[in-house]
């Protein structure tokens, strides 16, 4: 588990992207603390590294929002 903080540093990107995603229902909805900090797990992690591999290859993030869609996820 780790905060937004630690997410963007191991990730590469931005906080502010991060909860932009998350607002967007890129990145499933946060745990939070009991004094409200976003607590993240590892799978976090990883979908973001999808996400920037997508937009990587071309794919823009409604693309990207559609394959969840599909996906289920």
């Amino acid at each position: 588990m780790m905060q937004i903080g630690r997410l963007s540093q191991l990730s590469g990107v931005p906080k502010s992207t991060i909860r932009f995603y998350e607002q967007k229902g890129l990145l499933p909805a946060a745990q939070r603390t009991a004094s409200g900090y976003r607590i993240y797990d590892h799978s976090a992690l990883n979908r973001l590294q999808v996400i920037k591999l997508s937009q990587s290859l071309g794919f823009s993030l409604d693309e990207f929002t559609k394959l969840l869609d599909n996906q289920g996820s």
